[in-house]
């Protein structure tokens, strides 16, 4: 296995953002020392054996030079233009050429006096391999020009010196460094360095350090036979290419760090790949002027440029995808619904009959179960070319969809649940159903429907022949499993929201009653099997509140984030971070359910929860991910307006209708990163 440590550091200078940069090779058109040169927006960036060299222009003079093409008043040509040129010299350095991966197909040829080149190529990232002992160095771009040094195992970072000449480097107290030319300031990263280990992210501390003109990196502990990566930022953005509607529903990623996106397809346009599982969209019954669906799933590569593979899924009535996961061999597993009797299902599949259930319509996102719905899980091999196993899994009510009124409570909450994997490879399923019947084992917790809607949670087998467990969870109200959490020692962690006054709690729970208002959330840890509760407590006010999303850390802390309507303080303590009475929480409490170590609320008005929760995570640093997507038609009040973002915001600014991704420190001790991401012409959204 390739181990290696990884130092990230990016060119934030807005003068130096140019898109994804192309380098091109030295076919003779520039001087001899010259390997590639790519063009950075106010000058040009010179690759050389162990140093770079940059070449700078006064852009901002260039830029008021030609004003009337933005419909200002231009000024007259300068008779000399500034310029100011500097370079990073790799003291120590091995005399390496650098080499350039990834072509792009266009050539290029340049007629510079007596200089030519003809048929050079442009790449999209350059390495100088070994440019220290067990040390490369890469140079690549997205949007912003970077740089990363890669510390194979056994090689000594401290080699790393890189000595500027031609500019004065400058450290700045938010860790990061400052150039100031004399045609603008050049501002580089704090390298931020983490590790994948387990398939978890960890933390690496890691700073500059400066010697006058001198610059090394002052490093933390670290595995050193693990990888170890710097920089969180926009790895690729694009939208699906379809031509029909095309509504998302859910998105995973691999271990590689393939993006899997799974959505509806209204129609014949979707964007398949040659050999797909299912190349033909099979229709559906669809609402209002909207054409059926079937579920579209697609595997892009990793910078985002191409379809790995790209598939239908689904039958003659409509589908949706609630979400996705992979497993360790990168196949892309899916809970969903369906009103499809022919949806496909594999040989020998727990249900092969589609039992359905009351019409139903679910408003907004196009869907007529005009025969009810069952809840589907679905495997796709790891080339999306064969379906490697498929189930229904349902009774003769509504299965999958969360439609009791106090719970609906945004835009699309009907589409949700989680499914999980074990490390056996078994499915765990969290979600709701309508059914009397809902198929249950032996020794289950709950064997019978309390309420018109109840939770369950279900296990199947990897080939999804056998269901393993399968048990409602429900009072006499209305239930619904949103998220589950899962691990070997502490069992499995439903989450979700709730009416019911009589759900099954253990007495020494953190609150063992319902607290009142519209909904309660509530969290219930069980094992595996679903044959006992091993903990559980409701959490919220005497408003609205649910919890969405449920996530452990390495210590078996449990963490909500979830919306309430209160607007009082009961949900903000022990917290460094937040606003009081605002209608997001992040709470953690103890493995048992017991205790709550912290909680915080934050937002943008007293008692107005202005996101609908799409994704939450906890890292093994504890760092605490959230996002969700505000304004229209999330609910009749939320919006992104007026939500907090840091200085290194992806997006800073927000029309009111977009994403809002944000990261806390451990214990919601301080916000570490806070963006805003989507356009000003619609609303972005997702679909549950």
């Amino acid at each position: 296995m390739r181990r290696f440590l990884l130092l990230s550091i990016v060119f934030l200078s807005t003068l130096l953002s140019y898109g994804q940069h192309r380098f091109v090779e030295n076919k003779g058109q520039w001087d001899e020392n010259v390997q590639f040169k790519t063009e950075i927006e106010g000058g040009s960036l010179y690759l050389e054996s162990g140093r770079l060299t940059f070449d700078r222009y006064d852009s901002e003079v260039v830029s008021k030079v030609f004003g009337a093409h933005r419909g200002e008043k231009p000024i007259p040509p300068p008779k000399k233009l500034d310029c100011h040129a500097y370079r990073m010299s790799f003291v120590g350095a091995n005399e390496i050429m650098p080499e350039g991966n990834t072509p792009f197909q266009t050539k290029y040829a340049y007629y510079l006096g007596e200089r030519a080149g003809k048929n050079a190529v442009a790449y999209q990232e350059i390495l100088y391999s070994n440019l220290y002992e067990g040390v490369d160095l890469k140079i690549h771009s997205k949007s912003n020009l970077k740089y990363d040094f890669i510390v194979k195992a056994g090689g000594d970072p401290s080699q790393i010196k890189i000595l500027y000449e031609g500019v004065k480097p400058k450290l700045k107290g938010d860790g990061t460094m400052e150039l100031n030319t004399s045609v603008g300031k050049v501002e580089e990263s704090e390298p931020f360095a983490y590790q994948i280990i387990d398939g978890q992210i960890v933390r690496v501390e890691c700073s500059y350090q400066l010697n006058g003109n001198l610059l090394s990196f002052e490093l933390g502990n670290y595995a050193s036979e693990s990888d170890l990566i710097i920089d969180p930022e926009l790895i690729f953005s694009t939208y699906s290419g379809s031509s029909s509607d095309n509504f998302g529903y859910s998105a995973t990623f691999d271990l590689e760090g393939h993006l899997y996106s799974g959505s509806t397809s209204f129609g014949t346009g979707y964007p398949v790949t040659t050999g797909a599982y299912q190349a033909d969209w099979a229709g559906g019954t669809g609402a209002g002027t909207l054409a059926g669906t079937d579920i579209a799933l697609s595997k892009f590569n990793l910078e985002g440029t191409e379809l790995e593979y790209s598939t239908y899924l689904g039958g003659s009535g409509d589908e949706l995808p609630h979400s996705l996961i992979t497993d360790s061999l990168g196949r892309l597993f899916l809970l969903g619904t369906t009103g499809s009797s022919d949806y496909p299902t594999s040989a020998g599949a727990f249900q092969t009959v589609f039992q359905g259930g009351a019409p139903t319509v679910l408003g907004g996102v196009g869907i007529n179960y005009d025969e009810g719905s069952d809840i589907v899980v679905s495997a796709l091999s790891s080339d999306g070319q064969d379906l490697i196993a498929s189930t229904f899994v349902g009774g003769t009510e509504n299965d999958g969809t969360n439609t009791a009124t106090a719970l609906k409570y945004n835009y699309a909450d009907e589409v949700r649940g989680e499914i999980e994997m074990d490390d056996d490879g078994n499915i765990l399923v969290g979600s709701c159903t309508f059914s009397s019947d809902f198929p249950t084992v032996s020794g289950a917790i709950q064997p019978t429907l309390n309420g018109n809607q109840d939770g369950v949670f279900f296990v199947l087998n990897p080939l999804m022949t056998d269901l393993l467990a399968s048990t409602y969870m429900g009072g006499s109200g209305a239930d619904a499993i949103y998220s589950i959490s899962f691990s070997e020692n502490t069992g499995v962690t439903l989450g979700g929201g709730t009416t019911s006054l009589d759900l099954p709690m253990p007495a020494n729970a953190f609150n063992g009653a319902y607290s009142g208002g519209q909904a309660d959330g509530f969290a219930i840890t069980i094992d595996e099997f679903a044959t006992e509760i091993l903990s559980g407590t409701y959490f919220g006010t005497d408003e609205y509140d649910q919890i969405y999303f449920v996530d452990r850390d390495a210590e078996g802390s449990v963490y909500f984030f979830g919306q309430t309507e209160s607007e009082t303080n009961e949900l903000f303590f022990n917290a460094n971070y937040g606003q009081e009475g605002r209608g997001m929480f992040i709470s953690k409490l103890s493995p048992s359910l017991e205790n709550a170590d912290f909680s915080t609320t934050f937002g943008n008005t007293v008692g107005v929860p202005p996101l609908s929760p799409v994704a939450f995570a906890v890292d093994l640093c504890n760092r605490i991910y959230t996002s969700g997507w505000g304004g229209l038609p999330t609910n009749s009040q939320g919006t992104t307006t007026g939500l907090e973002v840091t200085d290194d915001a992806f997006q800073s600014t927000t029309d009111g209708r977009d994403f809002y991704f944000m990261v806390l420190e451990d214990d919601g001790n301080a916000l570490t990163f806070a963006s805003f991401y989507g356009g000003a012409l619609s609303g972005e959204h997702v679909d549950g």
